[in-house]
């Protein structure tokens, strides 16, 4: 059985997020980068123009309570009454295994990590997101929690696409899934929105070398994606082209 890490993000930006083209405008006055993993960082930031000017705030790991707050509490003291403007939730582990190799041990981590993290987090700089919402006129669509997920959290999709992945993995994407349609219920009327989005199969670690796009065109669809997200996009699980993907 063997892992794969992807960092946990979360950005400050307005509501015209930027694209990664060289040519490209940064509009938010500031970011940052929240990450359990800080060797790990740079390789995952490589595609920014605004690399050099990231500071980076580590965390013990994405369920530790007590180092999440006080991530939470650097963040705040980076973004100041202003708030933040969104929030990425990017956290997951990849744990392959067939049905006769799945442990408990493997469940939990994965679930841990890929589901409990990304809700943890999003508790915490909850604060910080319903100040933002007061810097933007009401009813638009200006602050945003986007969840990282995947085709494989599809279950009508995942029997085009499983090849292998297992079960821990998709079964925690569908959970990721779930959640952002909760977020969606609890957060109803207060202007920030909630989607999911599918990168979709990504040259990183975990994707591996196979894969079908770079980094860089990945990232390059989702803020372009983020950017034009309105409130009929709340709730929903979107790739990286902004196709509506089925539950």
């Amino acid at each position: 059985m063997s892992a794969k890490v992807r960092d946990t993000s979360c950005r400050r930006v307005s509501p015209q997020a930027r694209s990664v083209d060289q040519s490209a405008t940064w509009s938010g006055p500031r970011c940052c980068a929240i990450c359990p993993d800080l060797p790990a960082l740079p390789s995952a930031w490589t595609f920014s123009p605004f690399q050099p000017f990231l500071p980076a705030i580590p965390f013990s790991y994405v369920t530790d309570e007590q180092s999440i707050a006080t991530m939470a509490n650097k963040v705040e003291g980076m973004v100041g009454k202003t708030g933040l403007d969104l929030l990425v939730n990017s956290a997951a582990v990849l744990e392959r295994g067939s049905l006769s190799s799945v442990s408990s041990q493997g469940m939990n981590h994965t679930f841990q990590t890929n589901v409990v993290g990304p809700l943890l987090i999003t508790k915490a700089l909850l604060p910080l997101l319903h100040l933002a919402t007061k810097e933007h006129p009401p009813g638009s669509p200006g602050v945003a929690i986007v969840n990282i997920s995947g085709i494989l959290g599809s279950m009508e999709e995942i029997s085009k696409n499983n090849d292998s992945m297992g079960y821990s993995y998709p079964i925690s994407k569908a959970a990721l899934n779930m959640l952002t349609r909760c977020l969606m219920i609890d957060l109803k009327d207060t202007g920030i929105l909630t989607v999911a989005l599918h990168p979709g199969w990504v040259r990183t670690d975990m994707g591996g070398p196979k894969a079908r796009i770079s980094v860089e065109e990945s990232v390059a669809q989702l803020c372009t994606v983020i950017s034009s997200l309105s409130s009929a996009d709340n709730g929903a699980f979107l790739d990286f082209r902004r196709k509506l993907l089925p539950w």
